[in-house]
């Protein structure tokens, strides 16, 4: 991992729910609109398909199909650049009190996201295909819910 000095600007990002959400992306990262941000919850970033240079927590390195963030709020974070046509990626977004509401004498669900060390933020990489099981458990919950709202 390389430890990157300059940052220009960032920004802080907010969710709609007070509970979750849940983005399945496939686009081209443009430099010129990702910029430095870090959110009020806590962000996994899980990477589908291609490669990209990713900033977290100081550092720089490189995402792959197969590769978990799990995103501390309050951590500065971005995509630097798209090093392959295709990017796919899922997001998911878990505000504090969802995840403490859940959570249990046994069990503490923002665990994933405390210090461990010296960071909060965790890369982790996973097999490709049980990731890919589970983005699309995902995206049945997720039209599940969409059609539970209307």
């Amino acid at each position: 991992m390389k430890s990157v000095k300059e940052i220009r600007k960032s920004q802080v990002n907010s969710m709609i729910s007070d509970q979750y959400e849940i983005f399945h992306v496939k686009d081209m990262v443009s430099p010129e609109k990702t910029i430095y941000h870090y959110h009020d919850f806590y962000e996994v970033h899980c990477t589908l398909k291609g490669v990209a240079t990713f900033f977290l927590d100081g550092h720089q390195f490189d995402v792959e199909a197969g590769t978990v963030l799990l995103i501390h709020y309050h951590d500065l974070h971005r995509i630097i650049k798209q090093s392959t046509d295709d990017f796919e990626r899922m997001y998911i977004f878990l505000t504090p009190d969802f995840l403490q509401q859940r959570s249990s004498k046994r069990t503490n669900l923002s665990a994933c996201f405390q210090h461990f060390g010296q960071r909060r933020s965790k890369v982790i990489k996973v097999d490709v295909a049980k990731l890919a099981t589970t983005v699309r458990l995902f995206n049945l919950l997720k039209s599940i819910s969409s059609e539970r709202r209307e």
